[in-house]
């Protein structure tokens, strides 16, 4: 790495001092070659990291995507069982209103009838203590009757016998 900063002269820092080495000298054009040679090897052993680097980002960004894809069928077949649940969840939520409704008008009905009962049980008693009273009048009259009936039968049998008497 420390080459490939050099190469292209990328600042890390260091002294500034670079040594200058000229082609006419036959140790420097070996040591050209060896410093190009390791060079290469550097640079080779970066661009075959980055190229593992990239397929296994190139990989993850592929697992990624299918993921992304199946949470996009999902949300999909989500939706589709949304729409498909709605129908029936708006038929249970109007039957269960027109429900309560009824549940409301058959509670006053209820209500009215329950008042009524009452109305119909005081009038009963009512008129178990009115029959109640008017037997008790009844059983008067009637003993009242019977006493008249049997004056009168003694005073029909006395005015036959004087009808007899003066005949």
């Amino acid at each position: 790495m420390a080459l490939v900063k050099h190469k292209f002269r990328l600042n890390d820092g260091s002294s500034k001092f670079m040594e200058m080495n000229t082609l006419l000298e036959p140790a420097n054009n070996a040591a050209a070659m060896q410093n190009d040679q390791d060079e290469i090897r550097e640079v080779s052993t970066e661009l075959s990291q980055i190229k593992k680097q990239h397929d296994d980002v190139k990989k993850l960004a592929i697992a990624k995507e299918d993921d992304l894809d199946k949470i996009k069928k999902e949300i999909d077949f989500l939706g589709v069982q949304e729409q498909t649940a709605e129908g029936p969840v708006f038929q249970v939520k109007s039957r269960l209103e027109q429900l309560e409704e009824c549940l409301d008008t058959t509670k006053l009905k209820i209500d009215e009838e329950t008042l009524a009962k009452y109305s119909y049980t005081y009038m009963l008693e009512r008129m178990k203590r009115d029959h109640i009273a008017t037997k008790i009048s009844t059983s008067e009259f009637e003993t009242s009757l019977k006493s008249k009936n049997s004056i009168m039968d003694v005073e029909n049998q006395k005015s036959q016998r004087s009808k007899e008497e003066r005949l």
